[in-house]
């Protein structure tokens, strides 16, 4: 079991200072806006109540901005808080990115206001107010979107216009945009009956603790009946079925949760392998190969570089097997099977990457090309081959 244990920790450490220059000398590309999902709004003014049990409670207002990411504009009432120190009954006026909304929703202690009922869903949708929109000239205190749609205004974009009171106090003006919290249902009556245009159509979610613990439970139990022998497809697919019972994950946007091109991806190269490998191919492929251990890596890094990870191990280790030494010939293989940085699509994780971090085929080339050769020394020295 704990074979490739040694060379893989040794691998993980020294590729660390490899992974740091890689960060250094990747190009920070900056998006493109080609479709209307695109766009959004960078931050929002948020309003939220600080209570008894907050854990920001006699923090300053620069400790919270450095550790969470915000900028608070001001602290309410005024008169209690010449200090800077947040107390406890405050309400903060924050700019907060949606990213940080989750981070800032699960403080102990803190409330996005208004606060008034529950809400269900906690679907997080920006919506931008058009020039036909009759929410003009409106203040979210002036509606009565709680009680009559279920939808909380918990953030409001106001272009240039600073703000530094109340949210709800704000007078509405075209080019706004609303930060809105509640089922999806519920938010697109609210949006269709007062002319709103959504910024994107996947919302934030904001932070569930009792979803989150029920998730990594799973992921844990799962995880453990495969390692104990239970078929791995079997264990995950009943975790899946247990998120689903207990409602950490909505069945009917299952599908949604699916990257179905990846999904697609690995099947086709899976099947791809166990061809190659049934055919015979790989046999005839030990024949010819010379019996070098650095030969063999390196024919196994290419074609997990451009067909699969698990394609290659699988068309190597029938000839890693033929090798004088068959356990340190299919150590080999490992290793160099796992070495997948030269293209955006030898792996998973790299298509995943691909589009929203603007890189390029050359971006995998040339900085896998280090990880891969800090891979081919340290395997084999391993190996004795150097």
């Amino acid at each position: 079991m704990f074979q490739f244990l040694s060379i893989g920790l040794v691998i993980v450490f020294t590729s660390i200072p490899t992974l740091l220059l890689i960060y250094l000398l990747l190009p920070n590309r900056e998006s493109v806006v080609t479709s209307v999902d695109d766009l959004k709004i960078g931050e929002y003014v948020v309003e939220a109540q600080v209570s008894e049990d907050c854990e920001l409670i006699g923090k300053t207002r620069r400790e919270v901005e450095r550790e969470y990411g915000v900028k608070i504009r001001s602290i309410l009432p005024r008169r209690l808080s010449r200090s800077g120190r947040i107390h406890s009954g405050a309400t903060l006026i924050m700019e907060v990115p949606v990213d940080k909304l989750p981070i800032i929703s699960s403080i102990k202690g803190l409330t996005l206001a208004p606060q008034s009922a529950q809400i269900e869903g906690k679907e997080v949708i920006e919506a931008l107010i058009t020039s036909a929109s009759t929410l003009i000239n409106y203040t979210i205190s002036d509606l009565d979107v709680l009680n009559k749609y279920g939808v909380r205004i918990v953030g409001i974009s106001a272009g240039d216009r600073r703000i530094y009171g109340r949210i709800s106090h704000v007078v509405l003006r075209p080019g706004d945009a609303l930060l809105l919290i509640g089922s999806e249902e519920s938010i697109a009556r609210f949006m269709s009956d007062y002319g709103l245009v959504p910024l994107r159509t996947r919302g934030a979610k904001l932070f569930d603790v009792k979803k989150g613990v029920v998730s990594i439970a799973v992921l844990a139990g799962a995880t453990i009946a495969s390692l104990m022998g239970v078929n791995i497809a079997l264990a995950f697919l009943t975790g899946v079925i247990a998120l689903m019972l207990s409602g950490a994950v909505n069945y009917r946007r299952i599908y949604q949760y699916i990257d179905w091109s990846v999904l697609i991806f690995i099947a086709s190269f899976l099947s791809l392998g166990y061809a190659m490998s049934s055919s015979g191919l790989s046999t005839v492929i030990a024949g010819i190969l010379p019996k070098s251990l650095i030969v063999l890596f390196l024919i196994t890094a290419l074609i997990a570089n451009f067909v699969n990870n698990v394609s290659a191990a699988t068309i190597m280790t029938p000839i890693a097997l033929t090798y004088p030494n068959p356990l340190l010939a299919v150590t080999v293989v490992a290793m160099a099977s796992t070495t997948t940085f030269l293209t955006p699509f030898s792996h998973p994780a790299n298509l995943l990457v691909y589009n929203p971090g603007n890189y390029r085929p050359r971006d995998y080339l040339t900085m896998g090309a280090l990880l891969l050769t800090l891979v081919l020394v340290i395997t084999l020295l391993f190996a004795h081959a150097l």
